[in-house]
């Protein structure tokens, strides 16, 4: 199922983008170049989105399925193990984890990690019994930019531990880029309630807060896509004039932007 809702959402851009092109190839137009490409902006968005949220539903839905099983019940790194990394070996790469009930954890790569999670805002809401969907971190154990996706485990009303994965935010970013074949002249980025930059095609800009970045444009956009669901809206960065539309993912909570650059 999810295979098939990505090929369906990467045929559905690309038709996009190639009637873009069609259209300002065979108009001859000098008058406004970039309208070809607004006409689909929208469809690019909506496909982003759904390739963005079939990529970490998929990978909600293999943790909740591992969450009820003996092994990953028995709470033995050992037994558990093996059984998470299998399960995540068609998704996007992570870091797999399994949090004990006092904030340590054991990660795919290290065992355990020494760390402890229990100051991290989102290990309160696991002890509550509530998942955790796209929390933004710098990984306590492998210093990476990611995406903390956890279910939590409770045993007669107590919090016995949880499950999760640790998402690489650019290559998250990159699969994205790649799967709607993303245009030279385009951007694409995900802001979190925070402003903290959750996804772009730049990877250098995971985790940034654009609104802090010297532009009174951009951090006025940058509020605008904070505080809709949805719009469109414009700014200049780095001497460009960028034109983005945005949406709120149901399943993160995150602005996802899609836009170009409008010739000057």
């Amino acid at each position: 199922m999810r295979t098939t809702c990505l090929i369906l959402a990467v045929l559905f851009v690309l038709t996009g983008w190639s009637a873009a092109r069609a259209v300002d190839r065979g108009s001859g137009q000098t008058g406004d170049p970039s309208q070809p490409l607004k006409i689909d902006l929208h469809r690019g968005l909506m496909s982003l989105l759904s390739m963005a949220d079939a990529h970490l539903s998929s990978i909600m839905s293999s943790l909740r399925a591992a969450a009820v099983t003996e092994e990953v019940r028995s709470g033995d790194w050992n037994r558990l193990r093996d059984l998470l990394v299998e399960i995540m070996k068609e998704q996007i790469p992570s870091v797999v984890l399994y949090i004990r009930p006092d904030g340590s954890y054991f990660n795919s790569e290290m065992g355990l990690t020494g760390k402890n999670v229990r100051d991290r805002p989102y290990f309160a809401r696991l002890v509550s019994g509530r998942e955790v969907v796209g929390e933004l971190v710098v990984s306590l154990s492998t210093g990476k930019k990611a995406a903390v996706l956890a279910v939590p485990m409770i045993k007669d009303g107590t919090f016995v531990g949880a499950i999760g994965a640790s998402v690489y935010l650019e290559r998250l970013s990159d699969r994205l880029a790649k799967e709607i074949a993303l245009p030279a002249n385009m951007v694409f980025f995900a802001l979190n309630d925070r402003g903290e930059t959750a996804l772009h095609s730049n990877p250098k800009w995971l985790l940034e807060e654009p609104a802090k970045m010297r532009s009174e444009t951009l951090a006025l956009s940058v509020r605008e896509i904070l505080a809709k669901k949805e719009g469109t809206t414009s700014y200049e960065f780095e001497g460009q004039d960028k034109v983005v539309e945005f949406a709120v993912s149901p399943l993160t909570g995150w602005h996802v932007a899609l836009g170009f650059t409008a010739r000057k």
